[in-house]
């Protein structure tokens, strides 16, 4: 398709080639009146250009695109077909990187990966909103731009194979060009059964593909043949992403992106954009704690209880100082009376217990060492005095 260089279509004259797929060739352009208005202009191939449904799809994506209006899906500024039969489409030119050759620079982060996947599922939420499908969403397809408040803006792109809901065709069967509609590895499995009431959640499923490929740094199914990719798709669980390190929540969402049946999925991308969302953000509007820490209100309420100072002075100041405060001369006198209860009964034990016998001397040991442990509690000075005098020492 190098003979276009230099060529006009439309209003823009052809540039450089960007890049060359199966479809056609991205080519760099300049607008013909408006100085300085640059875009990236795809072509189809000459030869697909001649069959009327590739034209046709070529020309719905421009449809597509251009009415899904949202800045996380490329720009279309123009379509048509030249007068010798090229079929065109002019596109914002983008300065960048696909979300595969940044996955082929490292596993992302949950934050990233998240951050990533809010920006597609809000781009597709606005076509799913026109009941459009993408149906080819795989990391080729989502370009990644630097803006001035976000490093990794998405850019959606490519929707030459979407489906407008009502078409009566099938999602995943050959076309009369012998071409499969969509992209293995990222097929739900209702695209794999040729189902013909294929809608968004088809979208939702090719994007927990691609979360999991951002955080894992690999696809969750990986197979030899096609039917053996084909049987995985259908009836095989994907792998767990908490061994790579991702947090619980964001694992829960992506798992659920990926369940076989469509109505086990989210229902929307809004819900997809929700989950994700509380995956990453919920622990952060949490206040760290460590573990057995109080709560800032618990902590608040331990501060006036028993302040340290009156606790080591304790040691230095003894009860049985002439200094001690009032308050202590009720327990103090309390702590006397019992302890010449427990005498008393001591003695009137000790003349009667040749007449009661054992049962006597178990009463007054009792007695007698109530008396003493109360007294001792609040003076044990004179509970020691009061001792040495009644023996004698």
């Amino acid at each position: 398709m190098s003979s276009v260089t230099g060529a006009t279509l439309g209003n823009w004259r052809i540039g450089r080639l960007l890049g060359e797929g199966a479809f056609g060739g991205v080519y760099e352009a300049d607008h013909t009146t408006i100085a300085g208005r640059r875009g990236a202009v795809k072509i189809l191939h000459k030869h697909l250009s001649m069959q009327a449904d590739l034209k046709q799809r070529f020309l719905n994506e421009a449809s597509a695109a251009s009415r899904a209006d949202h800045e996380n899906i490329i720009q279309i500024f123009d379509a048509g077909v030249s007068p010798d039969g090229n079929c065109y489409m002019v596109m914002e030119l983008l300065r960048g990187v696909t979300l595969t050759q940044l996955i082929k620079r490292g596993r992302l982060d949950g934050q990233r990966a998240a951050r990533i996947g809010i920006q597609i599922a809000g781009a597709l939420q606005t076509a799913h909103d026109l009941q459009i499908v993408h149906r080819d969403l795989k990391p080729d397809n989502i370009f990644i731009v630097a803006r001035e408040n976000n490093a990794e803006f998405v850019k959606v792109l490519d929707f030459g194979v979407c489906k407008l809901r009502g078409e009566v065709t099938g999602d995943a069967k050959l076309t009369s060009t012998g071409m499969i509609i969509g992209t293995s590895s990222y097929m739900s499995p209702e695209q794999w059964m040729s189902k013909t009431d294929i809608d968004g959640r088809a979208d939702i499923y090719a994007q927990g593909i691609i979360l999991f490929e951002c955080l894992a740094g690999r696809q969750p199914f990986l197979a030899d043949s096609p039917y053996e990719l084909l049987r995985m798709h259908m009836d095989q669980a994907p792998p767990d992403l908490v061994p790579y390190g991702v947090p619980p929540r964001l694992n829960q969402a992506v798992q659920k992106m990926l369940a076989k049946e469509p109505n086990r999925r989210q229902s929307s991308m809004r819900e997809v954009i929700r989950d994700l969302r509380l995956a990453v953000e919920t622990p952060a509007q949490e206040p760290p704690q460590q573990r057995g820490s109080l709560a800032p209100t618990q902590v608040s309420q331990q501060r006036p209880v028993a302040p340290q100072p009156q606790y080591a002075a304790r040691p230095e100041q003894p009860i049985a100082q002439p200094a001690q405060p009032a308050y202590v001369a009720q327990p103090q006198r309390a702590a006397h009376v019992a302890a010449a209860v427990g005498a008393r009964f001591a003695q009137i034990a000790g003349d009667q217990q040749a007449k009661n016998g054992l049962l006597w001397k178990v009463v007054a040991g009792v007695v007698l060492a109530t008396g003493g442990l109360i007294y001792a509690i609040f003076n044990w000075d004179s509970t020691i005095s009061f001792l040495r005098s009644q023996l004698g020492v």
